[in-house]
């Protein structure tokens, strides 16, 4: 069996990370459907939403982000009009938001079920983000900063090598001459 490159094991890995992405993304959004299957179009329906994020100077491996949000109706407009605002809530402890008034009665233990498993998707969906994220800025800080410390020490190391070989060069001049002194007949009488 032949060793895997590092460069194959990474490439491999990236791929495998976009495909559970991907299974996390199709999954929130099957939570959704069912969300909004279980919950009648009034206020107080949870849902789920698909936000874009941009990253500031750092790396984002996957702009998507995932929120839970409970629909309010807000009456801005003097006609009577109404608009639809999305007020955000956290994932901790969102079942508690639930609700069991008028129609949403019905389906509230089924609308807590999918909102675990939502909250589930989501938090495994961070943690495998965020690890690959990790790396990947890891790996960048690394070209930016180890690169150029590794260079010096090569550098060091080439130095230190040709000092040392023209050091051995010279003492082997030396040994060769000194052995050429010794094999010469001393002259007798001058």
């Amino acid at each position: 069996m032949e060793a895997e490159s590092l460069a194959d094991v990474v490439a491999r890995e990236g791929v495998v990370v976009e495909q559970l992405v991907d299974v996390f993304d199709r999954g929130l959004r099957r939570c959704n459907t069912c969300l909004e299957a279980l919950q009648p179009r009034q206020p107080g329906r949870i849902t789920l939403m698909e936000t874009r994020r941009k990253g500031a100077g750092k790396v984002v491996l996957n702009e998507l982000r995932w929120r839970i949000v409970r629909w309010r109706i807000r009456r801005t407009y003097s006609d009577g009009s109404v608009e639809w605002t999305a007020q955000l809530l956290p994932l901790s402890g969102v079942t508690r938001f639930t609700s069991s008034k008028f129609n949403f009665h019905d389906t509230e233990p089924e609308v807590r079920e999918v909102l675990k498993a939502a909250v589930a998707l989501i938090e495994i969906r961070g943690r495998v983000l965020r690890t690959a994220t990790n790396f990947v800025t890891g790996v960048g800080a690394q070209n930016r900063l180890g690169l150029p410390q590794a260079m010096k020490q090569i550098q060091r190391a080439v130095v230190a090598a040709d000092r040392g070989a023209r050091k051995r060069a010279r003492i082997k001049v030396e040994v060769e001459q000194a052995a050429r002194d010794q094999a010469r007949p001393i002259k007798a009488g001058r």
